[in-house]
């Protein structure tokens, strides 16, 4: 049986259900056969117009005020469902509220006799001084099959990259305190003439001195966007995902 919970403040109700999904022999959206549990969370807020729908699991999107939330909650969600083999369904309208639910696979003893993941090629540094910035970055690359370390500034990454021959690609923010993006990279590449850096910045494209030959993607960013900017540098004939 489905368990709820309630929690009225402002006149509203949010509504907290879970239950066990079993699909046999169909599909519901993306899921395939099989036994999932379903976290559903609905409320009776002001619910969302379709264009703001469309865009409420992208990284940094938000429509509260600057400096009011990062946009990273719901893609940070998304990218955990993603990663453990489930799915996230939005159903949104103005005036009707909204209603959340995450289907993740049901863990059953067939599970330990999968095959261990391949061995991944390429490892990357993940430079940002946010915190949430940065997990949601670290979240979304391993996700597209990376080895991922991370710092939250320049020094630190740069004593990792003396620790970690392996790293590949250095993906720094280009505002930062202390040392920036570009700064950064110059005193990497210093240290790691081969090292690869893709630059990442929420500033509109000309405003950041010093970025005319550099590779930058734009915050916010499509996660197929950094994936196949990352792929330009590391591998260039590679097929794209």
């Amino acid at each position: 049986m489905p368990q709820r919970a309630r929690c009225d403040a402002g006149g509203g109700t949010l509504l907290i259900e879970t239950a066990n999904v079993s699909l046999r022999g169909e599909a519901v959206e993306d899921l395939p056969p099989g036994e999932w549990i379903m976290l559903k969370i609905a409320d009776t807020g002001t619910g969302m117009p379709p264009d703001v729908l469309e865009r409420a699991g992208l990284p940094f999107f938000t429509t509260k005020e600057v400096g009011r939330g990062t946009g990273l909650g719901l893609s940070q969600v998304r990218n955990f469902v993603h990663q453990s083999g489930g799915h996230l369904k939005i159903d949104s309208a103005p005036g009707k509220g909204t209603i959340v639910r995450a289907y993740l696979p049901r863990w059953n003893e067939a599970m330990d006799d999968r095959p261990p993941a391949p061995e991944l090629e390429h490892t990357i540094l993940i430079v940002d001084d946010d915190e949430d910035v940065r997990e949601m970055a670290v979240n979304v690359i391993e996700e597209l099959g990376f080895n991922v370390i991370a710092a939250a500034n320049g020094t630190e990454a740069l004593e990792l990259l003396q620790r970690e021959p392996a790293v590949s690609l250095l993906f720094t923010d280009v505002v930062m305190p202390g040392l920036n993006g570009f700064e950064l990279a110059r005193r990497a590449t210093r240290l790691r003439p081969e090292l690869k850096v893709l630059y990442t910045s929420g500033f509109p494209k000309g405003t950041t001195a010093g970025e005319e030959r550099a590779r930058i993607v734009r915050k916010p960013y499509r996660r197929s966007e950094l994936y196949h900017a990352i792929q330009d540098l590391l591998e260039p004939s590679a097929d794209p995902r």
